[in-house]
């Protein structure tokens, strides 16, 4: 690459200098020429200015960048002060306090490959050096002596008195009372009691910031409205509590009513009482928007979970397939399908151990007792169910059946045994093969007897 000369041609024009001696912008004007001396004319070319503190090779105090371009003489024109900032503040320089000197670096293809074409000290011009001193105030002179005090002046009479101004409306009370007027002047009966870190309603002793307390055969109410809703008994919403004891929120408009948390919505009741949890607009007695999860990070869904062992039974709409999938203590124990509706639990065999094959299935089949029923809570003319008595399958396949022990289903009885009839399946499907084996070999052997 051949390198480049820049000739200096001026570089001491002070454009503007303010009262404090911060010198604000210098003009610059250089001519460009290659290695042979030749005139770089019109041509765009990059300029990169440095200044530096103390020596020539000093800390950088300020750098900028110019795009100019040379005309016919190769001679280009910027304003030190004015390009485009890469580091420092040209207007905070502090000139006055150390020398200073200005790299000038180049590069004649207009970008940003600078080449270093040499450093010069920053000399100030005569009338650059008088402005550091011209206008300014010279030293104050010396404080002059204090002069002697006057004398002190008489003291003046006494002024008469003045008439006594008339009572103030203010009345006796006692502490916390706030006063009212009745129409005819102030009373200190009112139902408003301020201690000063506490406000009562209906109370004298407060306990909380604001306590509102009425008596025990009157219900109690905050009622809230605006001019759009109205400000009746029967307008806006009233939040208290009931004769009963019971709390009370009321919606008393034909309009929802919002609950959020961070400046969120997080659930309604709207007009009709659909609640909506994570929708504005439900369309169920219930209607739940689930949040999205990853992994075993479950933030939506429904829950239910057990107080005393906290084991969790977790209900939620498979984000990938749509599926209304069951967890159990975060794990996945089955879904339901989202287009036919047929369950389907959990079997894969990577979760699974002491796997053993099924024998003998047919014998024990054959000793099942398939019944058809009502229970005792149904009429005697409705349709019958068909199963089985779970007391005779537990003799037969004990593993099939459930003893519920806390009688959750409200039948008085304290072991109440349930069958999970999908784990028949395989049995049945044993029990088939089973009984195929032994038709082959029955058709085997009456193969044999055709041939004799």
């Amino acid at each position: 690459m051949k390198k480049t000369l820049l000739t200096t041609l001026l570089f001491f024009a002070v454009v503007s200098i303010s009262m404090a001696q911060t010198w604000k912008k210098f003009n610059y004007q250089g001519v460009a020429r290659n290695a042979m001396g030749e005139v770089l004319d019109n041509q765009a070319i990059g300029v990169r200015i440095k200044v530096h503190s103390g020596t020539a090779a000093g800390a950088t105090v300020y750098q900028e960048t110019h795009a100019v371009t040379t005309n016919d003489f190769g001679l280009f024109d910027l304003v030190l002060g004015g390009g485009t900032v890469v580091s420092g503040t040209f207007g905070s320089i502090a000139w006055g306090g150390n020398d200073f000197f200005v790299q000038v670096e180049m590069d004649p293809a207009g970008g940003t490959a600078y080449v270093d074409m040499g450093t010069s000290q920053l000399l100030a011009v005569p009338y650059a050096l008088y402005a550091e001193t011209a206008g300014s105030s010279g030293p104050a002179g010396p404080v002059g002596p204090a002069g002697p005090a006057g004398p002190a002046g008489a003291v003046g009479p006494v002024g008469a008195a003045g008439p006594a101004g008339a009572t103030g409306p203010l009345v006796p009370g006692t502490s916390g009372q706030t006063l009212r007027h009745d129409g005819t002047g102030w009373v200190a009966n009112s139902f408003l009691y301020n201690n000063g870190l506490r406000i009562g309603v209906g109370t004298a002793a407060p306990t909380r910031i604001m306590q509102l307390a009425g008596s025990t055969a009157t219900a109690t109410y905050l009622q809230i409205g605006n001019t759009t809703t109205g400000i009746t008994g029967t307008d806006g919403v009233s939040l208290g509590v009931e004769n009963s004891g019971g709390a009370h929120v009321w919606q008393w408009e034909a309009n929802h009513l919002k609950f959020g948390t961070s400046n969120t919505e997080a659930m309604r009741i709207d007009a009709d009482g659909l609640i909506g949890v994570g929708t504005p607009t439900p369309v169920r007695n219930l209607h739940v928007v689930q949040d999205q999860f990853t992994g075993t990070v479950f933030a939506g869904g429904l829950e239910l979970e057990q107080s005393f062992n906290n084991d969790r039974w977790t209900l939620y709409v498979s984000q990938t397939s749509s599926n209304l999938k069951l967890y159990f203590n975060d794990t996945d124990r089955g879904g339901f399908d989202d287009v036919t509706g047929n369950y389907s639990s959990v079997s894969d065999k990577r979760l699974k151990k002491n796997i053993e094959s099924l024998d003998g299935m047919l014998d024990k089949i054959m000793l099942l007792n398939p019944t058809k029923y009502n229970f005792k809570t149904q009429a005697d003319d409705e349709a019958k169910s068909y199963g089985l008595i779970a007391q005779e399958l537990e003799e037969v396949f004990p593993e099939v059946v459930t003893i519920n022990g806390d009688d959750t289903n409200g039948n008085g009885i304290s072991d109440l045994r349930m069958v999970s009839y999908t784990e028949l399946v395989p049995v049945l499907i044993k029990g088939m093969q089973e009984q195929q084996e032994m038709i082959k070999e029955l058709r085997a052997e009456v193969e044999l007897l055709k041939r004799k």
